[in-house]
């Protein structure tokens, strides 16, 4: 979750692939976690695949974000993409790509696409949900947001 007037950005992750946050400021890309103490109790699944029967822990990880900062978030079809002599793309594929990227969120999609393809040698990317979200992080709208939620979801009817 985002909270835009903290400028505090929550991530829980629950048993997924992490993601990756790009620092406007120090124009680097760092992965999107923060170092977890280990659990109170033993024993304690942290962080678990969800239907593995137990009771996991998920963690949350916040961060304060600034104006042009960008997150971006990658199901594992993206680093279990398959090379022609079975090589996954994995997280150091995409950090390769990441730290070498320094034009706009359009032009990293349009790489990160391209890159997957290439690496898969086929236009087809059918060996699981290879799904990313790349977003940048600007101020909203001026004004209280009360007024913007009747605006949008009570003033404006679908046609």
């Amino acid at each position: 979750t985002y909270y835009p007037p903290r400028r505090r950005l929550t991530v829980c992750y629950a048993g997924h692939p992490h993601g990756w946050l790009y620092r406007a400021a120090s124009r680097t890309w760092q992965p999107l976690h923060q170092p977890v103490p280990p659990p109170a109790r033993r024993p304690a699944f942290v962080d678990m695949p969800v239907g593995t029967g137990f009771l996991p822990i998920w963690n949350r990880h916040q961060f304060t974000i600034a104006n042009g900062d960008r997150m971006l978030l990658v199901t594992d079809g993206v680093l279990e993409t398959m090379s022609p002599d079975d090589q996954p793309f994995d997280s150091h594929g995409l950090e390769a790509l990441l730290n070498g990227h320094t034009g706009s969120c359009e032009e990293l999609d349009g790489a990160l696409l391209a890159t997957l393809h290439a690496h898969a040698s086929t236009e087809s990317l059918e060996h699981d949900d290879v799904t990313f979200f790349l977003g940048e992080f600007v101020d909203g709208p001026s004004g209280p947001a009360l007024w913007h939620v009747v605006r949008n979801r009570i003033l404006r009817r679908p046609a």
